[in-house]
């Protein structure tokens, strides 16, 4: 086969390759903002009310046969009534068999400013079937120290 049928071969052969994977070939990335407002912490005497925010960013990566990747980076900040400022941060990685639509839970931990004990945000996610983050919301709130 000379080298000109060789180069249209590949080509065909690429061609077909990236219609088989179509859009799911490359990662998608998304993002998602979520108040959060009056939350009380657990570990505190009284209602703290933190008001702040917490940005998700997922990436998702579509596989072969129905497999789906997610990694999800979120990052926040908050004040209570009292001055006490808290950061959160948390990474979760998940890998789904099954078609999407889905919901996830990540643990976010919120380091205070001061000597006080830590509460940990249970978070859920939405997840569509494009892998985008629909919904998220505060699933609850517990005292781990």
């Amino acid at each position: 086969m000379n080298s000109s049928k060789r180069t249209v071969s590949a080509m065909l052969m690429l061609g077909g390759l990236m219609a088989a994977t179509g859009a799911h070939a490359g990662a998608q990335q998304h993002d998602y903002t979520l108040p959060i407002v009056g939350l009380n912490n657990p570990c505190t005497a009284g209602h703290d009310s933190i008001d702040g925010s917490l940005d998700i960013h997922g990436v998702t990566k579509f596989g072969e046969g129905n497999v789906t990747f997610i990694r999800f980076n979120a990052k926040g900040s908050g004040e209570d009534v009292h001055g006490r400022k808290y950061n959160l941060n948390v990474v979760g990685k998940f890998q789904f068999h099954d078609p999407l639509p889905a919901q996830v839970f990540l643990r976010a931990k919120m380091v205070s400013q001061g000597a006080v004990d830590n509460p940990h945000l249970v978070l859920a996610l939405h997840v569509n079937e494009q892998g985008n983050i629909t919904f998220a919301e505060i699933s609850g709130i517990e005292c781990r120290g």
